[in-house]
């Protein structure tokens, strides 16, 4: 990598580092005023549902080319934003454009937002326009930005809604498919439209660390330059970014309903609002209607948290189940003193012998696994742990297994 050191970035995000540090990013970069336009229609509605005051201190994530950082700037004259994104090429041109601008109270940084090491509680608020759609593990990366915010602290994001509701995406991915019928976007996978769903959403930003989340529906035109020339230029370039095979390339061009390529079209997003769960009240379950897609419901009080296990294990071990090497895993925390997996494994799956991760532990919280050390051996059932040894050592499961990996750094 040039920009962003891979050991700063989650396994889970590897591909989006590559990407948004590569051409995606530099793309991004030499066309900043463009994509910055196409959007700003949101701004205010993002911003205004953040509650910003004189004093804020705020976090924009993925933040781009540092549109909405430099907004919000601007509404927090006495505070401070900091900008962090996983393009250098971004990164760079953000902090350019904050300086031709004379902002003074504006940071940039490079990094993964989901294990960025954040002052605890030292944000007011934290946003994002279209940028959490990518996290990989989506409730560690909200867990680690209630972590960031104050009890009590707001966060707001905009979000596509699904692909049918957008017809930018209907007509780009309709280009890029060369006439063929191409499969729908993963709903789970990060990507736009990964928060798309109002249930999921909230379960997922609900299980990071926060209550109050409310799912406002935003429709508004979205623009690709001034005039159909522009557009034309800007989407045949993006598109060639985006082609991942030499059978896309040479599609044909989007248009809109006139049949020539389009300067705006139509958009539906949402914006989320969530307020960090504090101890000025207790938590008080997941919000009506919701369901738990992770381990990490970090609801914190002080310092508190409460972890749920039992919806993430079904889940990772189904995972594991249909997986052809018998096993899932699942980021619980990753942080500076220490990092916690979950792992799924059918029965009679072994995880090959291997170095020691350091000082660390295994607990069995479902099933029954078998550590084995040289000619040493030991059974661990449901409910018990056991040190990990200094030395190599394999794992097998006796059967369908959940096993917490906790790893002291």
């Amino acid at each position: 990598m040039t920009g962003i050191e891979m050991r700063h970035v989650d396994p889970s995000n590897a591909e989006q580092a590559r990407a948004w540090d590569g051409d995606e990013g530099a793309y991004w970069a030499r066309h900043a005023d463009l994509f910055e336009e196409s959007t700003s229609r949101y701004d205010r509605r993002m911003i205004d549902a953040a509650e910003l005051t004189a004093t804020s201190r705020v976090i924009d994530v993925g933040c781009g080319s540092g549109d909405t950082a430099r907004a919000a700037a601007a509404a927090v004259p006495d505070g401070a934003v900091l900008g962090i994104d996983l393009s250098r090429d971004l990164v760079d041109a953000a902090r350019q454009r904050a300086e031709r601008a004379g902002v003074g109270n504006l940071r940039f940084e490079i990094g993964d937002a989901q294990i960025y090491p954040f002052e605890p509680a030292g944000a007011d608020a934290v946003i994002s326009k279209t940028g959490a759609i990518f996290f990989g593990d989506p409730v560690a990366a909200f867990g680690n930005l209630a972590r960031a915010l104050r009890p009590g602290g707001r966060m707001s994001l905009l979000v596509w809604q699904s692909a049918a509701d957008n017809e930018w995406f209907l007509d780009i991915a309709g280009a890029l498919s060369g006439g063929r019928q191409l499969p729908a976007p993963p709903p789970d996978a990060p990507g736009p439209f990964s928060l798309g769903d109002p249930d999921r959403a909230r379960a997922r930003i609900g299980a990071g660390g926060f209550e109050d989340i409310a799912f406002t529906d935003v429709r508004e035109p979205m623009g690709f330059g001034p005039d159909a020339d522009t557009a034309y230029d800007f989407i045949v370039g993006l598109l060639a970014g985006c082609s991942r095979d030499s059978t896309t390339r040479g599609a044909p061009m989007p248009s809109g309903s006139c049949g020539r390529p389009w300067p705006r079209t139509r958009a539906r997003t949402g914006c989320i609002s969530a307020r960090r769960c504090g101890s000025s009240r207790p938590y008080a379950g997941r919000p009506s209607g919701t369901r738990s897609t992770s381990a990490a419901l970090e609801c914190q009080d002080e310092g508190m948290s409460a972890t749920i296990l039992d919806t993430v294990g079904r889940e990772q071990l189904e995972e594991a189940r249909r997986s052809s090497n018998g096993r899932s895993s699942k980021t619980l925390h990753h942080g500076h003193r220490l990092h916690q997996t979950l792992l799924a494994l059918t029965a009679g799956t072994r995880l090959a012998e291997h170095q020691s991760p350091g000082d660390a532990t295994v607990q069995c919280i479902q099933g029954q696994i078998v550590l084995n050390a040289g000619v040493e051996s030991v059974t661990v059932p449901a409910g018990a742990m056991v040190h990990v040894p200094a030395r190599r050592h394999d794992l097998v499961a006796e059967e369908d297994s959940l096993v917490v990996l906790t790893v002291a750094r």
